[in-house]
């Protein structure tokens, strides 16, 4: 019977590499589970080597500390894992010796290199000083400086030691700790994609994904997968909540930890070789243009996090806004800001289409109304109306079961405060819809999309540009440069070149 384990220590996974676990005359070539291993302690058979029995059994009894299973050679542990067909361990068990096959140096090397886990040398006394002279290569001098490389003799101590060393281990290595949540919140962001795929056709799927037939532009398939993982990921609340509660990291560190971990999950899927090309002919358009880009755009996350490009509404009055404020800001958003969010206001081209042309008609003595019947839209950013600088569409943000269309106006920024500045506000630290409670999300606005409305805002906010030529400037320099180049035609049909 092992020492009691703290609390707090998850179930972690342990995979035992050993060519002594028996053979019951299954395809051993395969993973071990925890009932086969359970099966060969309680069954008649003979264990040649007593003290990895011992070690299995300390396991086995005590399933919710230790989920067990095992494989006879490390080339089908890496195998496995290559494929990726199973949640890496927490903790590996490496059994030096093996009758044949394969060099245990190489092996060990590529058991660190591919999965983060504590490794455990685990061999006979007569073997170990002959293991510590090969871990003195310097290929394993950083496995061991962090911990996660050490040898276990064969003793009847060896689980003691072992659950001993993993406790200690999880409540002094972030990385181990961190570890586990952070493989969950990555399967779980990848099943929610699924779920969401999966509610469409396949020719739905493609036509997210594919590229554009008609003006040749690609989407990018894997923008699309990328942005809807790394969104999901970085918003994960579990995660959040056991940086917070469970590693007492500061709001700003959490925030930087998941977008950390978001960007290396978007460098993975930009890395990943998947054909993503329609199979047989599809349609260019599966009839719901407006579900594949809403699909695109948007996303609801869980919490009550304020975020950049939230599009919000405001509970009392009805009017609805962008924020604008950077992630970095609101997640300091008192010593940053003052408490003070910067806000786009949007309009409803449906039900405020009064307030659009009063706006219209303030901006010139031109009739503008006139003008937005010609809107011409190329992208979010790219919305056109002549004497209209700055203003962007957001088209096909969910509304209940319908869909809505903003229009949205840079130069008319403000800022609100988001709460009374109280002790215990400023103790959240993050902006939080929990605090300002005059507002409530609609949905947010996916990368790449929000990221590039931001610097679209703040660029029409700041303006550029020098003052404009006369018109007999704008005549000469367009006289000469054409000049210039009749000049340099003739030159280079002289010479005979094309």
């Amino acid at each position: 019977m092992m020492q009691a384990l703290s609390a707090d220590l998850p179930c972690l996974n342990v995979c035992i590499i050993d060519n002594d676990i028996p053979n019951l005359d299954e395809d051993t070539l395969r993973r071990l589970d925890q009932l086969s291993l359970q099966r060969r302690v309680e069954e008649t058979v003979e264990w040649t080597d007593t003290e990895l029995k011992r070690l299995v059994e300390a396991l086995l009894e005590d399933p919710a500390r230790w989920n067990v299973y095992g494989y006879v050679h490390p080339e089908f542990y890496l195998r496995d894992t290559r494929q990726s067909l199973y949640q890496p361990a927490d903790v590996v068990v490496f059994d030096w010796d093996y009758p044949a096959g394969g060099d245990p140096v190489d092996a060990l090397l590529e058991v660190l290199e591919r999965t983060y886990s504590l490794v455990w040398v685990y061999s006979g006394v007569d073997h170990e000083s002959e293991i510590l002279e090969h871990l003195e290569d310097s290929r394993f001098s950083a496995y061991k400086d962090r911990g996660r490389l050490t040898v276990l003799p064969k003793l009847e101590e060896s689980a003691e030691k072992l659950a001993r060393t993993a406790q200690e281990t999880y409540h002094s290595r972030f990385a181990f700790r961190f570890g586990k949540s952070i493989r969950q919140a990555a399967a779980n962001a990848v099943e929610r994609v699924l779920v969401e795929f999966g509610k469409h056709s396949d020719n739905f799927v493609r036509d997210l994904i594919a590229e554009d037939e008609q003006d040749e532009s690609p989407t990018v398939a894997r923008e699309v997968l990328i942005s809807q993982l790394a969104s999901r990921l970085e918003e994960d609340p579990a995660l959040r909540a056991y940086l917070d509660e469970e590693c007492h990291f500061q709001a700003h560190e959490v925030r930087e930890i998941l977008l950390l971990c978001g960007g290396r999950v978007r460098e993975a899927f930009e890395a990943l070789d998947v054909d993503f090309a329609s199979q047989g002919a599809v349609a260019s358009n599966s009839g719901k243009p407006e579900e594949l880009w809403k699909c695109r755009m948007y996303f609801k996350p869980s919490d009550e996090i304020v975020r950049r490009c939230d599009i919000m509404q405001n509970v009392k009055t009805g009017q609805h806004a962008l924020v604008l404020t950077p992630d970095c800001d609101l997640a300091r958003v008192w010593g940053k800001t003052f408490g003070h969010v910067a806000l786009v206001p949007l309009y409803d081209v449906r039900t405020q289409a009064n307030d659009i042309l009063r706006i219209a008609s303030l901006s010139s003595k031109e009739n503008l109304v006139d003008r937005l019947k010609d809107l011409k839209l190329g992208s979010l950013t790219g919305a056109k109306i002549d004497k209209w600088p700055g203003v962007f569409l957001l088209p096909f943000v969910p509304s209940g079961e319908s869909s809505s269309y903003y229009l949205g106006f840079p130069g008319h920024i403000s800022s609100e405060c988001i709460g009374k500045g109280t002790k215990e506000e400023k103790t959240l630290v993050y902006a939080s819809y929990d605090v300002w409670t005059d507002w409530k999300r609609i949905c947010s606005l996916a990368e790449p999309f929000s990221s590039a409305l931001a610097q679209h805002c703040l660029a029409s906010i700041a303006g550029y540009g020098a003052p404009s030529y006369p018109r007999v400037v704008k005549n000469l320099i367009g006289l000469s440069v054409k000049e210039l180049f009749e000049e340099a035609t003739t030159a280079q049909e002289d010479l005979g070149l094309e």
